[in-house]
């Protein structure tokens, strides 16, 4: 009896220590976004505090190009758009960037077969953005274009709006799929802003904030059944999903209505009870700017 008693113990034990390590390796887990997709199979480590991925995985950047030299065991990664180059040796700390040496607080690894390279030295010495989302425990990396930035950073409404549709957009949600065939888009800017905005598609809405030299979507919801007063009038009444932190502004609007099925582009004010007033009317043109002057909001704030 004792000894049946023994062998449970031990049992229970065994399943425990399962668990444990289970649980740990689930919390340990990273998630990978690379310009604004979400990217599996990569399988991104932590090593001594520093995110490595495998070689392969930087060549998913725009214009990254990666080399790999066996004889003298050298990874060489290239940003074309920025014609600057980066040199990594397996096992050693000394890196060059564009012809510099510089020290790595860990060197470069060979692990089964797979080189390692770490991500944010190599996509910082290369003009990349590197980010680390704690909620979705995710590295985010892209590329920016500095154009683009200048155009975002202007003072004229139009100009910063329309960049700002053109920075990369970073989601890190799965995103909600839609049954909706859909026949516009719906683009919404803050009074006097070009720093968030909504985009409504086919029953979907979603909500960017620019930050870090990107549109990060913070939240997104499935259009719901209004039964109570409007999340945001105008633009969604109620939800019957949602991720993320819901906005909280509660101000009047600049809207652009591309209504792509027809060519059309209607554009105007949309006010807190979510009343809209339609000043004008375009062509819409495939992957043409959908946003226009709209003389009571172009003052930027």
């Amino acid at each position: 009896m004792k000894k049946l008693i023994s062998i449970t113990a031990l049992f229970v034990l065994f399943l425990t220590c399962i668990q444990i390590h289970s649980a740990s390796a689930a919390s340990n887990s990273l998630n990978l976004n690379i310009d604004g997709r979400n990217v599996t199979g990569e399988n991104p480590k932590i090593i001594d505090g520093t995110t490595f991925v495998p070689i392969r995985t930087v060549s998913l950047l725009p214009n990254f190009f990666v080399n790999w030299n066996n004889t003298t065991k050298t990874v060489t990664v290239t940003n074309q758009s920025e014609n600057k180059k980066v040199e990594l040796v397996v096992g050693q700390k000394v890196a060059t960037v564009d012809g510099k040496q510089v020290t790595l607080s860990t060197p470069v690894r060979l692990m089964s077969g797979t080189t390692y390279v770490p991500f944010r030295f190599i996509g910082e010495s290369l003009d990349a953005e590197v980010s680390w989302d704690q909620p979705t425990k995710s590295v985010v990396i892209y590329t920016t274009d500095e154009k683009v930035m200048t155009a975002y950073e202007s003072q004229n409404l139009v100009t910063s709006r329309t960049a700002a549709l053109k920075l990369t957009r970073i989601q890190l949600n799965k995103g909600f799929s839609t049954s909706d065939e859909g026949h516009s888009t719906g683009y919404y800017f803050p009074t006097g802003k070009s720093n968030q905005f909504f985009i409504t598609d086919r029953g979907i809405v979603k909500y960017y904030v620019v930050k870090n030299k990107a549109a990060w979507k913070v939240w997104e919801a499935t259009q719901g059944a209004s039964t109570t007063k409007p999340l945001i009038p105008g633009i969604i009444e109620s939800a019957d999903q949602e991720w993320g932190t819901r906005p909280t502004y509660k101000g009047a609007f600049s809207y652009f209505a591309d209504l792509w099925m027809e060519a059309k582009l209607n554009y105007g004010l949309l006010d807190t009870a979510g009343n809209t007033k339609q000043v004008g009317s375009d062509t819409s043109t495939p992957g043409g700017s959908v946003v226009r002057e709209i003389p009571a909001d172009n003052v930027k704030k």
